[in-house]
């Protein structure tokens, strides 16, 4: 399923836990010479890094980091490569209901849906939120966070993508991958209801 900017599509899940519950987020990613197992684990190792030395500075210490699925997406039947994260958020605020969010938004060199995308933060707590709206500076503090993504060691291993399967409700004949250019955020919270308690990720 080769996309027609370059590079083989990968799927990496973050698998958490959440006060209880499993939550995950799911990013998408190209590589110009494709996914052989040494390209994925180093990818792996990477992402690793980047949750320990950026995202979990801005995670409730409730949100327990589980591990990665990273699942080569080229061709149908290859199998999953599970890299362990096993860390936990630092702060040590009280959490917000897990259902309360910021949104990460991810755009490409394309307009429409097939060519944006979102991430959806987990772990916000107390101090990072007030009424309806992150607190002040949050949102810059979110995106020094999401923006490693696109440099240093994780866009060495892979290119962050959006990853389309459909387009106007029809599956698409082959899956298209567009690299993402850069990400923004407002400051108003949002909801992710299956996250709850019992609702699944």
């Amino acid at each position: 399923m080769a996309g027609p900017f370059g590079g083989d599509a990968l799927r990496a899940v973050l698998e958490m836990t959440w006060a209880g519950q499993r939550v995950a987020n799911v990013l998408g990613f190209t590589h110009l010479f494709g996914w052989a197992d040494e390209a994925i684990l180093a990818l792996g190792d990477a992402l690793v890094a980047w949750v320990n030395d950026h995202l979990k500075a801005q995670a409730s210490n409730q949100v327990g980091y589980v591990q990665w699925v990273l699942t080569d997406l080229s061709s149908a039947g290859h199998p999953s490569i599970v890299v362990p994260q096993v860390s936990q958020g630092t702060l040590t605020s009280p959490s917000m209901p897990n259902n309360v969010t910021a949104v990460i938004s991810e755009h490409t060199a394309f307009s429409g849906r097939s060519f944006r995308g979102r991430i959806y933060h987990v772990g916000l707590t107390e101090s990072q939120c007030v009424n309806s709206q992150l607190s002040p500076g949050v949102d810059t503090d979110l995106l020094a966070a999401y923006n490693p993504l696109l440099s240093g060691a994780v866009a060495a291993a892979g290119t962050l993508a959006i990853l389309s399967r459909q387009f106007g409700g029809s599956i698409r004949p082959t899956l298209v991958s567009t690299p993402v250019t850069h990400l923004t955020m407002d400051t108003t919270l949002d909801s992710q209801r299956r996250r709850l308690p019992g609702r699944g990720a």
